[in-house]
């Protein structure tokens, strides 16, 4: 069975995955909702939604959020031409909806839980390992969320469940937290 906050296993097209990144990404700019016209923007013209959502002032207020939800997102994205389908339509309003969650569920995890989960994952040296896992450029971010000097992005800890699922089904610690 899949985790509710997990984008789906199978997509419809290349699109569909950024466009659930983008939901999320309009979700964490605008917790308490996003203004329609915006909404409308980011799925008629993804790419030039983006650019808007990483300007928008709120965009200040989570900056490592948004920083790790970008480097989940191609850079060569363009507008598509033909406009975005139904269902990579769905998938934004899929990852709009589960970024709620996801935020609940990240207020009950500790750099510590990281540490665990990352322990059980990689072993010695984990920290490099999940630096390249996550996709980040340096290793040094991870020691900044576990110094306190940065917090861990939401996004961080359904990345760390979903590499947990697939590699350790066995270890509960993320999966048990509360998400309500």
């Amino acid at each position: 069975m899949q985790d509710i906050n997990s984008p789906p296993a199978k997509t419809s097209s290349p699109l569909s995955d950024t466009m659930y990144t983008l939901g999320k990404l309009t979700r964490c700019v605008y917790p308490n909702g996003a203004d329609p016209s915006v909404t409308e923007l980011v799925i008629a013209q993804p790419a030039t939604g983006l650019a808007w959502l990483k300007e928008a002032s709120e965009a200040r207020q989570v900056c490592d959020d948004i920083e790790y939800l970008v480097l989940r997102i191609p850079p060569d994205l363009t507008d598509p031409l033909e406009g975005v389908s139904a269902s990579d339509q769905g998938m934004f309003w899929l990852g709009y909806y589960q970024w709620s969650a996801e935020m609940q569920k990240a207020q009950w995890l500790w750099p510590a839980d990281l540490v665990d989960a990352s322990l059980c994952l990689f072993g010695n040296g984990w920290e490099t390992q999940l630096s390249a896992a996550l996709g980040l450029k340096d290793p040094q971010q991870v020691r900044q969320w576990l110094s306190g000097a940065r917090a861990i992005p939401v996004g961080v800890w359904e990345d760390v469940a979903g590499l947990l699922q697939r590699q350790r089904p066995d270890y509960p610690r993320l999966d048990s937290m509360p998400t309500a």
